[in-house]
């Protein structure tokens, strides 16, 4: 029976995840690709939520096309750590604008994020499934 390991690998631009065989037939592979957010120039930031999507489902495709006689086993690329931020919308600031000639003032609200930003790094999945990963502020 062969075996199989499958890595997921998560870039800058989407996720790739890849069953290898240990009896050198095909390797099997799924991408998705996530939105890329350019709030200033030369910084890119994602979505969290998109990221996560975009691992599961390239790893279910994967793991779905290699069966489930194929003892399989998970890996992943080690990269840098990954930065979350975890909080609400908030009123950061506003702008009041003065009318003139008899029209009424205006209030326009400035939206931030307040909350937790920390970083979180994978150290291993294991043959279960679980995963270790330690977190910094």
């Amino acid at each position: 029976m062969a075996r199989a390991a499958i890595a997921i690998d998560a870039g800058t631009t989407g996720v790739r995840a890849r069953a290898v065989f240990d009896d050198a037939r095909p390797s099997i592979a799924s991408y998705r690709e996530f939105t890329q957010y350019f709030p200033v120039p030369g910084w890119v930031e994602h979505d969290a939520d998109e990221i996560w999507h975009a691992v599961r489902d390239t790893f279910l495709d994967v793991a779905a096309q290699v069966g489930t006689d194929n003892n399989a086993t998970i890996g992943r690329t080690k990269a840098n750590e990954s930065y979350v931020t975890v909080g609400e919308q908030v009123i950061t600031n506003y702008t009041v604008t003065t009318g003139t000639n008899g029209n009424g003032n205006s209030c326009q609200p400035t939206f931030g994020i307040a909350g937790l930003t920390f970083g979180a790094r994978v150290s291993k999945i294991d043959d279960n499934g679980f995963v270790t990963f330690s977190m910094s502020p």
